[in-house]
Formats: structure tokens, C-alpha cells, sequence
């Protein structure tokens, strides 16, 4: 950010330098935005000392008096708020008065090419350890603040929870290491990011395993590997199954944000795991139609097999023979009923990727969004749209209206059911009840780190 003409740059180095990088990162990611959008930074955000209050004070100040400010909200714990609105009375001379980390967070959301952005930062003071900031700068300039209760760990009381309760409470398939172990903190995570699912959304996850990796193998979406944060890969075949893999991201940067209202504050991580977790989802009529198929087609196979082999050995007669041409009969009868069926998902997932993203781009219009990797197409913008409707619908909502609400309704459930058709009972039994079956194409949808 740049401080007014008049005013000197007070900033402590360590401040100085992300705050460089903010409007660096401003400078890439909100330039003709016509719409509010959720963050997708990357931060190493300083601990701050009592000592950093004089340098963003006098700048605030500055910016309030000479009026490069519309209008400031706050809302602090225990109901606490105040507004500050230029040349008003009513509004305090100073805002000397603000916890420190609502002035970092102020500081921060202020640069005018982040108007739009919304911002859920953990701010590290060294008197508090952590605490959860939402910053919002509106489209017409005004900002919004709102600060949650302070805590030493991000960890809760309980410590995180095992991969195997995990994979037995979900069922979901095994947590598994790679070449990394998953951290505390990542465990902690997707039990969050699962417990956020409903039950039909976590049907569509059974059996899925999920894979702590260090990097992604290759680049995926005109991403390079070091920059793939997740990946759920999608395989329909039992030798391959479906996969949800997590990398590393930049160090520290689960310290520095969070995806939630700060009263309910989520790891960042979770965010990710969502979006992952929104391509399973996405994907998952396009599994259960190659599944059907290849389960069909492998059934088939074994029957001819049985036949050729009493065939060759002159055993193919009376009520063997018989019972084997009915129950060849029947497999060629169900595979061509389900024929239909199995083109038209087919086609679906060809044209439009699907019945899901088909009716979710028809609700969100020709506006990219909701992130600035949600601009890179359909799928991204779902699964961006999915992590935030579960973890910080507020945001939703402020961003997409119309998705918010189509989400709220069941419609992306309903447009998987109409997807799914004969097998749109999956949807209704617990996920621990449900096996792995089939192998179809891969699909591979990354998040970037």
C-alpha cells in the first residue's frame, strides 16, 4: 500500500515488507473488479509487538482526515462497535483506542485496489498469539472489521484426531502418509471440512483415500507442481481408485489465515480439502456411470470366459449350459437397458462437465469468481464457490447471492440426483455403508498453493 503524499512511512521493516507484497499481489488480482471476491493471498504475516501501534495509528489517523476513507465499521468480542465516518462528530478524533490487531487488519484491507476483497486473517501478537480478522473493503470504498476471540494455539483442547478415526468415523477411505506425514494441524482440518459435509455430500466421498504428498508430481491446469496445493484425481477403476491428495504450501501460511466467520475460525487448510472435496462431488455421476459399465462389462467377461472354458473341455451341457445362458442373458440385457443411461452422463460430463457444473454455471452467470482462482474456469469456480458455502457462507452470500441460495436449497444435490438417475440412492445411505466398485478416464482438478 501507499501512504498518502503527506504522510511519512512509518512502517516497522518487517510490516513494510508485507505490505509490499500485498500490493503487489493487489496489483495482479484486483485491477476491473465489478464484483466482491474472496482472498486467495499467500502470507507470512509478522508478529506484532505493542510498539507497531504508534506507526498505523498515525497513519489511519492521516487517511481518516484527509479523507481516503468512506467510512470504517468495527465489530469487536462482546458485542462491541464502533463506526468512524470522516469529518462525522459523533466518530472518535483517534483510533488510537482499536486493538492491535484490528489496526493491522485495517492497514492492511486499505489499499484501493483490493475494494471488493474480503480477508479472514489470524493477526500474531505476541502479548495474545493468535487472532481471527475478517477484513472487507467494500466496492464503494468503505471497510468492514470484524475481530474474534484471541487464542494461544490453533489447535483445539482435545489435540487433533488420528487418520484412522478419520476413515472409521466418515468412511472415508485410509489417511495415508507418502513422502510427508500429515501435520496436526492438517488432520485437524479435514475432520472440520468433513463435518461441514451433509450426509449425501459425504456419501459421495466414501471409500476416497486421502494422500499427504510433499509435491505434486506434474503440472496440472497451467499450474506448475510446486504451486498445486491439492488435487483430487478421479479414477473409476478399483485398481486405480479415486484420490484426494495434499502438498505443502508455503511455510507459515496456516499461521497467518483462516476460512470462517472469526467466531467459528477454520484452518486455511480446510478451504482446500473443500475444494477438493467439491470435485469428488462434481464427479461423482461420471464415477457411478463408468463404475456400472466397467462392473457390467467385467461380469460379462467372466461368464464368456466360464462358457469357453466347459466349451474347450466338452462340460458345457444341461442345466450349467442353461443356467449360464440366462444369467448371460440377463448381463446383456441390463447392459443394454443402462446403455442410454451410460451415453447420456457421458455426453454430459464431454459438453458441460457434468449435470452439477452445468446447473451451477446457468445460476452464477457470466460473472468469474469467486476467488481469483475460481476464474479459471467452471470447475474451479464450483469448488471454490462449494469450499465457502460450507465453511464461511456469509462470504458466499456477499459475493453470490444467487449461488448462495441454490446451494442452501439442495439444487447442487439435486442437479447430482438427476445425474446420477438409477443410482441416485447412493446419495441417501451413510457413507461407511457404501464399498468402492469397477476403469474410465482420469480427472485431475488442482487448487493452487
Amino acid at each position: 500500500m501507499t501512504a498518502p503524499t503527506h504522510t511519512p512511512s512509518l512502517l516497522c521493516p518487517s510490516l513494510r515488507r508485507l505490505l509490499s507484497m500485498l500490493a503487489l499481489t493487489a496489483t495482479l488480482a484486483g485491477c476491473g473488479v465489478t464484483r466482491p471476491y474472496y482472498s486467495g493471498f499467500y502470507l507470512d504475516a509478522p508478529t506484532l509487538q505493542e510498539s507497531d501501534r504508534s506507526e498505523m495509528v498515525v497513519y489511519l489517523d492521516a487517511m481518516i482526515r484527509a479523507e481516503k476513507i468512506k467510512g470504517l465499521s468495527f465489530s469487536l468480542p462482546g458485542g462491541k462497535s464502533q463506526s468512524i465516518v470522516p469529518h462525522d462528530e459523533t466518530s472518535p478524533p483517534t483510533i488510537d483506542w482499536l486493538p492491535l490487531p484490528v489496526l493491522f487488519a485495517t492497514r492492511f484491507i486499505l489499499n484501493p485496489k483490493l475494494k471488493g476483497l474480503e480477508v479472514d486473517l489470524y493477526v500474531q501478537t505476541e502479548a495474545d498469539g493468535y487472532t481471527p480478522v475478517t477484513a472487507i473493503q467494500e466496492l464503494d470504498g468503505r471497510v468492514r472489521i470484524q475481530m474474534g476471540a484471541a487464542r494461544k494455539t490453533l489447535l483445539p483442547e482435545g489435540g487433533a484426531p488420528t487418520p484412522a478415526a478419520l476413515s472409521a468415523r466418515f468412511g472415508i477411505g485410509a489417511v495415508t502418509a507418502d513422502d510427508r506425514q500429515w501435520q496436526p494441524i492438517e488432520l485437524y482440518a479435514l475432520e472440520q471440512a468433513l463435518g461441514l459435509l451433509a450426509p449425501a455430500e459425504l456419501a459421495t466421498l466414501s471409500s476416497l483415500p486421502f494422500v499427504r504428498k510433499q509435491r505434486a508430481e506434474r503440472a496440472t491446469k497451467s499450474l506448475p507442481p510446486d504451486k498445486v496445493w491439492g488435487l483430487y484425481e478421479g479414477n473409476a477403476g478399483d485398481d486405480q481408485p479415486r484420490r484426494i491428495f495434499l502438498y505443502d504450501t508455503k511455510e507459515k501460511h496456516e499461521n497467518s489465515l483462516f476460512i470462517g466467520d472469526p467466531g467459528q475460525a477454520y484452518p486455511i487448510v480446510t478451504m482446500c480439502l473443500l475444494h477438493e472435496m467439491g470435485h469428488a462431488l462434481a464427479d461423482f455421476a461420471r464415477i457411478q456411470a463408468y463404475r456400472t459399465r466397467n462392473q457390467q462389462i467385467s461380469q460379462h467377461n467372466e461368464l464368456v470366459e466360464r462358457w469357453n472354458a466347459l466349451l474347450a473341455a466338452d462340460r458345457l451341457q444341461g442345466a450349467e449350459r442353461d443356467e449360464l445362458k440366462q444369467k448371460l442373458a440377463q448381463i446383456r440385457a441390463e447392459s443394454d437397458g443402462y446403455e442410454p443411461q451410460f451415453m447420456q452422463t457421458k455426453r454430459d460430463y464431454d459438453r458441460s462437465h457434468g449435470p452439477v457444473h452445468a446447473t451451477y454455471r446457468r445460476v452464477r452467470g457470466p460473472d468469474r469468481g469467486p476467488t481469483e482462482y475460481g476464474r479459471t474456469d467452471i470447475e474451479e469456480s464450483f469448488a471454490e464457490s462449494f469450499a465457502l458455502y460450507k465453511a464461511d457462507p456469509a462470504a458466499l452470500r456477499r459475493i453470490y447471492p444467487e449461488v448462495h441460495d441454490w446451494f442452501a436449497a439442495g439444487g447442487h444435490l439435486q442437479a447430482l440426483r438427476e445425474g446420477l438417475g438409477a443410482h441416485a440412492g447412493l446419495l441417501d445411505k451413510p457413507a461407511t455403508s457404501l464399498a468402492q466398485r469397477g476403469s474410465g478416464a482420469v480427472i485431475e482438478d488442482a487448487q493452487r498453493k
